[in-house]
């Protein structure tokens, strides 16, 4: 299924955000380290890809659109995702048989590591008995790296209501990142 979040790179997260929080083309550059000319380059691109007007550019700086806004939660989720991966790996080196422990208390072995590409690990919430093996996997197209592809894979899921509730979860997910990019298309 394709979704208006298919042209929306990982990299273009930190721009959208430093945008919305910094207020201004200049400040955002300041904070990620980079020139004014590059993060108005991301923007546009962004802007491009996802079909929708991010941003209001004025003499006072940069001001959300309704679009934004509503892309915004998501983007902060992505945002605390990977720092939550990176908590996952810090400290230790990212090989087979590391573990870890989240805020809230799922448990997990990490089983392999395709560095940039593949995370597979052990995912046990407290109170589960059993773990299930969660796999992340990061793809682009070999003609447009532009684009990539997030998969999530579930394995030693209870059974099939379980593999059920775990695939609405995420189509809920995509389906409500949509909908916020939708509403202004």
């Amino acid at each position: 299924m394709q979704t208006p979040t298919d042209g929306l790179r990982w990299d273009d997260v930190p721009v959208l955000l430093a945008l919305a929080r910094e207020g201004s083309l200049k400040r955002a550059a300041a904070h990620l380290r980079v020139n004014i000319s590059t993060v108005s380059r991301r923007l546009d691109a962004l802007e491009e890809a996802v079909g929708l007007h991010l941003f209001d550019r004025t003499p006072e700086g940069t001001r959300p659109t309704a679009a934004a806004e509503r892309l915004l939660p998501f983007a902060e989720s992505m945002e605390q995702a990977a720092f939550g991966m990176g908590r996952i790996l810090e400290g230790f080196e990212a090989e087979p048989g590391a573990t870890y422990e989240t805020a809230d208390c799922t448990v997990g072995e990490v089983r392999t590591v395709s560095e940039g590409e593949r995370l597979r690990m052990t995912w046990q919430p407290a109170g589960r008995d059993e773990p299930t093996t969660l796999q992340l996997t990061l793809s682009c197209p070999r003609n447009d790296d532009s684009k990539t592809t997030l998969r999530v894979h579930h394995e030693k899921l209870a059974d099939a209501d379980e593999r059920e509730a775990m695939g609405a979860h995420w189509r809920d997910v995509l389906d409500r990142i949509e909908a916020s990019l939708a509403d202004d298309g």
